[in-house]
């Protein structure tokens, strides 16, 4: 209420919605986080997620080859990529670009490989993944 059109209000209320459950609302507020910032990556990143969860899988592909072509017209993070990447079942295209946003020193990547943030069990649960856990130098929960 107090910064109704702040990205990072909008995206945490998209992602309480998605880690409860409510993954149809979810979708509905990643795409008001995605208009509000006008088409930044994280709302597109999560929604892939939350689609997939859903059971909307071409949707939930079609937003993947939406931000996979945001980043070929620019940076755009590799652990964000991931995310999209594992969300549509995509675990070794996952776990390489999770490779990768470790070497580049991707902060998001810390933030995504934690328990509570969804889209991700997937690669958190491979044991390709503690090799990079282990680059990171984060133990497992």
């Amino acid at each position: 209420e107090l910064d109704p059109d702040s990205l990072l209000t909008r995206w945490v209320h998209a992602l309480t919605l998605h880690v409860h459950g409510g993954f149809d609302d979810a979708v509905a507020a990643y795409r008001e986080a995605e208009r509000i910032a006008a088409g930044h990556a994280y709302p597109i990143a999560w929604m892939v997620s939350a689609l997939a969860q859903a059971g909307r899988m071409a949707e939930a592909r079609a937003e993947r080859a939406r931000l996979v072509a945001l980043a070929g017209r620019g940076y755009l993070s590799t652990a964000l990529q991931s995310l999209a990447a594992a969300s549509v079942g995509e675990l070794d295209a996952a776990l390489e670009l999770a490779g990768q946003a470790c070497d580049e020193r991707d902060p998001l990547l810390t933030i995504i490989q934690a328990s509570g943030f969804p889209g991700y069990q997937s690669v958190r649960d491979d044991p390709r993944f503690e090799e990079i856990r282990a680059r990171m130098k984060i133990n497992r929960p």
